[in-house]
């Protein structure tokens, strides 16, 4: 099989590839089942369970039907909440309160642009930087190659004659051995969540630099409900919104935004 590339038009713009790419990534690194449809979708959490929110319809018989979205979790006991509660005390939240609320986020974004941008490209070049990890792992790789060769090596001998002590021996570089390779996998799990970010960072800087030439102005955001263009804002921008007395939103770029709910 042979793959060639640029052969013929794009079916979906590049750009939306790489996007559906690093959302993919994205939930498999939540580490549950996904659900949900929209922007929303596994990205509200709970401030005082950690739970996600999600999409419950109100009055669903009669004129008076809404959405809201609101903590799965709200009804299990648990004694894990920040406020020492047993039932969880966050509110819902609408879709509509939400990206009004990221509106205004967006008009001082547009306002900061300059200097948002400056700073996420330092952030982009950090996390590109991989030197540490690239010699921790070539450290590693070698000391996993060493204790195969002894091990291999203490096989060999051990064909040819009577070995004291051979199992004791031969358990001693075992452990040695699974303590480095799960040294390994570490730094290879940390590799890849730093190419994770690098890649949102990515899209996150792409969608900063066009913001203002769109239709992302706080009247259009709160009106469009996280639909078409601005919910693709959404999702290249927000890593995730905590929702408490006050929504807390995290940027793809790891900065903090609080906003009056």
């Amino acid at each position: 099989q042979y793959i060639i590339e640029n052969s013929h038009e794009a079916i979906i713009p590049e750009e939306t590839w790489e996007f559906v790419q690093v959302e993919m990534e994205r939930r498999k690194a939540i580490g549950r089942r996904f659900s949900g449809k929209g922007a929303l979708a596994c990205r509200l959490v709970c401030a005082d369970c950690g739970g996600f929110f999600g999409a419950k319809v109100w009055h669903f018989t009669d004129a008076y039907k809404a959405v809201v979205w609101r903590c799965n979790d709200k009804y299990k006991t648990t004694a894990e909440r920040v406020s020492g509660e047993q039932k969880c005390n966050t509110g819902h939240v609408t879709e509509e309160g939400i990206y009004k609320a990221f509106g205004m986020i967006v008009e001082q974004l547009i306002v900061q642009k300059p200097e948002v941008i400056a700073a996420c490209e330092d952030i982009l070049r950090e996390l590109q930087t991989n030197v540490d990890l690239d010699k921790r792992k070539d450290r590693l790789e070698t000391e996993e190659r060493r204790i195969r060769e002894k091990a291999e090596a203490l096989m060999d001998r051990a064909s040819k004659e009577l070995v004291d002590d051979f199992s004791e021996a031969y358990g001693a570089l075992e452990k040695q051995l699974k303590a480095v390779q799960e040294k390994l996998e570490a730094v290879e799990t940390e590799w890849k969540a730093r190419e994770l970010k690098a890649r949102q960072c990515r899209l996150y800087l792409k969608k900063l630099v066009a913001l203002g030439d769109d239709d992302t102005s706080q009247s259009n955001l709160g009106a469009d409900n996280g639909k078409g263009e601005v919910g693709e804002t959404f999702l290249a921008l927000v890593d995730k919104v905590m929702v408490g007395e006050k929504l807390f939103f995290v940027l793809k770029d790891g900065t903090e935004w609080t906003v009056e709910r």
